[in-house]
This record gives structure tokens, sequence and C-alpha cells, in this order.
């Protein structure tokens, strides 16, 4: 089963490990690499500063994004060198790094950048063998010391070489990388080490450099004000409800206290039921990511009595055909609003979100660190504090290109740990499974809501499946506490 997991949970191997870090030419060109002038994108400058503020204040956020996967028989260590390397020519987004020379907001954060030809990653041979656990731990701390956001380049490749598989690990800070680029780096460095090993020359997309995307999105920003279709959908959004949106149930925090978070795992479809919710979704007017969502909204009234359901919805920004294929963070935030009567049902509920999705279009147009400097009166955000607005995902990795050999590579995503007093929840339309993957405080009250909530949503989505029709929404009602 393809799986997005914490890597604690990962079925490795022992083995002998392999790290590939920046050649020693290139560390000293990066020891004199000037700054190149070019401005984080708004969702990097945002990342970067809530790095330094999580700094100062203490807390843990492991901000990384890892993917693992299998490659069979004897292990090319020299093709796979040259995989890395042709790979990172490709893409400007991973030859840049930021650096930062304190923690306090006005420490300005610069970008610098190497040229293809300067940037060589090449291989360490570990003497020891090591075994399944001690992978792990070899995997984190190379994850914590290369994946991060300031001062080198923040990702890093190893691997573990058995007998008879290499399990690849590439890791990387977010600032370089949104869900659906990590797994385009699968696709890419699977093809060109195919291609490495065979002698032949991979067939890739042309991509464009991420920073040049830096540039644009800072001149479209530019041209949106208050009049602009796409912030008056945030407008309406606040009007509606408020404020931001957090988890639906209570998790019983206090908002600014943040503790440690713990995964949350729940199967909402496997490959049996998924063609039937697929086939019932469609009948019923709504979407697949829609159902997802409305099922969603109607576990929130059976169990927080709630009168809509809201939601920052993350959607891609990959503008023109050289960004389709690139490295780098092009995501932006859509806010979700649908309203709950009371005789709602699965399709009225279905159909209610997409035609929410389809009247804030424009809102993803629109940088939402953007929204937040023109519409600063209705948004309480600051981007150099250490809190930043809770998610609600959806990613079809059906969609993207290499999927089919997800299974027999044995792929997961991976991810770490971080302290904070919300939920993230990614929703996951993967081959053989479509599932929720949560980062949840790790308390009694927290987890059973989150646990509840997201059994709630299965139910309902498998019996849309089951039974190819309507589902009734149950009675409002608000989810009592586990028993102490």
């Amino acid at each position: 089963m393809v799986v997005m997991a914490r890597l604690s949970d990962h079925p490795t191997q022992g083995g002998q490990v392999v790290d590939w870090t920046p050649s020693q030419a290139t560390l000293d060109a990066m020891a004199v690499a000037p700054p190149t002038g070019v401005i984080p994108s708004m969702m990097q400058a945002a990342h970067l500063a809530l790095a330094k503020s999580k700094t100062r204040e203490g807390y843990t956020d492991s901000s990384w994004l890892c993917v693992a996967f299998e490659l069979p028989g004897q292990f090319d260590v020299d093709a796979w060198t040259r995989t890395i390397n042709f790979w990172l020519g490709r893409h400007g987004g991973m030859r840049n790094w930021f650096t930062a020379d304190g923690d306090s907001e006005d420490t300005p954060i610069e970008r610098h950048e190497l040229a293809p030809e300067d940037v060589t990653f090449a291989p360490t041979f570990h003497p020891d063998e090591v075994t399944a656990e001690g992978m792990l731990d070899h995997v984190r701390r190379q994850m914590d010391v290369w994946a991060v956001p300031l001062g080198r380049f923040g990702y890093t490749f190893t691997a573990v070489v058995g007998d008879e598989k290499t399990i690849i690990y590439f890791g990387a800070d977010h600032s370089y990388t949104d869900g659906v680029s990590v797994l385009l780096s699968l696709w890419e460095l699977s093809t060109i080490y195919d291609c490495e090993r065979a002698g032949t020359t991979p067939e890739l997309p042309e991509v464009g450099s991420y920073p040049d995307y830096c540039i644009e999105e800072r001149e479209r920003a530019d041209g949106f004000t208050a009049e602009s279709k796409g912030v008056q959908d945030w407008l309406y959004f606040f009007m509606r409800g408020g404020d931001l949106p957090r988890f639906p149930v209570d998790l019983g925090m206090l908002p600014g206290v943040k503790v440690p978070l713990v995964p949350v795992y729940q199967e909402l479809l496997n490959a049996e039921l998924d063609d039937g919710y697929e086939k019932a979704v469609k009948e019923l007017g709504g979407t697949y990511a829609g159902g997802l969502y409305a099922a969603c909204a109607m576990a929130a009234h059976e169990m927080a009595a709630a009168t809509s359901y809201r939601c920052l919805n993350p959607v891609h920004s990959r503008w023109s055909d050289e960004w389709v294929a690139a490295m780098g963070w092009f995501i932006n935030l859509v806010p979700l609003h649908v309203d709950i009567e009371p005789d709602d049902t699965f399709g009225s509920l279905a159909r209610r979100t997409r035609q929410e999705f389809r009247d804030t279009k424009a809102a993803g147009d629109v940088p939402t660190l953007r929204v937040a400097e023109i519409l600063s009166e209705y948004m309480d955000f600051d981007a150099d504090s250490s809190d930043r607005p809770p998610i609600m995902s959806y990613l079809d990795g059906t969609m993207i290109p290499g999927h089919e050999k997800w299974l027999d590579q044995n792929f997961w995503g991976l991810t770490g740990a971080g302290d904070d007093d919300d939920v993230y929840v990614w929703m996951m339309r993967m081959p053989g499974s479509t599932y929720v993957t949560a980062s949840c405080p790790d308390t009694p009250q927290a987890v059973h809501a989150v646990t509840s909530y997201f059994a709630r949503v299965a139910e309902i989505l498998q019996e849309v499946a089951r039974t190819g029709g309507d589902v009734p929404m149950g009675p409002a009602a608000i989810l009592q506490p586990p028993v102490a």
C-alpha cells in the first residue's frame, strides 16, 4: 500500500549505508556565492519566518517531506550518483539556499544560488552495516542536519543497500518542495536512474527555475487589490465565519498551548470500494474530492453540532507549462465554507461543496499572503509568529506520472515530528487506497476526537460506495470526551 506516515513507521531494512551530500568543490562555491537578490516566494517567506520564530520560541518543527522507495536487485552507486546530479541540474529551485544572520524578526533572509555545473553531490560509504532500527535513526539524523530551511542546501539523499534490494530516501525541507513536487521527484529520479543504467537519455519535460517563479509571483501579486474577485472571496469567507477555521470537533486544547503531535491514520476507501464511491458521487452531482469534504461536513454536524463546515484547502499554482513538472512550492490556499442544514444528506452537501469550490475558484489565483496584506484588518495572521492556519488537503496521486509503479516500488511518503495546538489533515487518493493522515496533538481528548471523527467520515463514504446512493445525515450532537 502507498502511504504517507511518520518516518518511525517505515518498514526499512538493515544493510550498508550510503549518503550523498555536497562535494567539497560545491561547498567551496557555496562559501563565496553572493546573494542573488531574488526574494523568496510568499509561501517560502512565511515558512522561513515560521522557522525563525519556532527557534526563538523553542518549539519542535521537523518541516521536511521525504520519499522512500525500493530499487530491486544489485544497486549501481555510480548510476545513482549521476542520477542525483543530472536531476539537480534540471531544477533551479534545488540549487539555491537561504541564509539569515540571526533568528530575530528583523533579520533579513537572503537567497543564494549556484550554476548547474557547480553543484555535485558525492557518495559517502559508512563502514559498518546497520540494523533496520539503526537505519531509521540514521535517516532521522540526516534529516535533522540537512533537510533544514536555512544555512545550506536543505535536502539529503541516503540509501541502505541490502542483498536483494536498496531502499532510497530523499528528504527536503518544505521550502524546496510541495506534495506534488515530492511525488514528481520519485518519478524523475526513477526514470533517470533506469536510463543511466541503460546508457540512454531520459525523455523529461522542460521545466522552469523556481526562483523565476518567485519573481513572477510577486509581480502577479502586486496586481491584486481589495476589489479583485479572489480577494472578495476571502472577505466573504471571513464575513460568513469570522475567523480562520480550526478542527471541527473540540480537541480540549487551549489555543497557543502547543504540544507534540502524533499521527492519526484512517483508511477511507479501499480498492474494492473506490469505483463504487466515484460512480455514486458523480451520479449525485458531486465530485470525488467534493464528496470527501461533504462527508467531513456531515461528521462535523453529527459530532460538533456544526451549522457550517469551514477549512482551508491547498490548490496548486502551476499557472504555466514550465511549472507543471518543476520542483518548488507551487501551493496556494482556497477558503471553503459549506453551510449545513438539518435535512441535508451526503448528496446535497456534495453538490453544495462542488458549487462552493466553483464560486471561490478565483481565490486560488491570489497568493494567500497577499490576501493577508490587503485584508489585514480581517485576518489576525502574523507571518513572524509560530502559528499557522490548519489545512485540510486533498491530493490525487493517481494523476501523478509514474504512480502505476508505486506499489511495486513500495513507495512511502514520510514526515517528521513537531508541536502544535491544532490538526493538520491530508486526504490522499493513492493506488489501492484513499486514506487520511493527520498530525494530532498528543492528548487523550484530541486523539479521541480526531480518531472518532475520521472513523465516522470513513463510515459515510463506505456506505455511499456500498449502496451506490444517497446517505442521510444524523442529528446534531456533541462528541463526549473519553472517559478517564
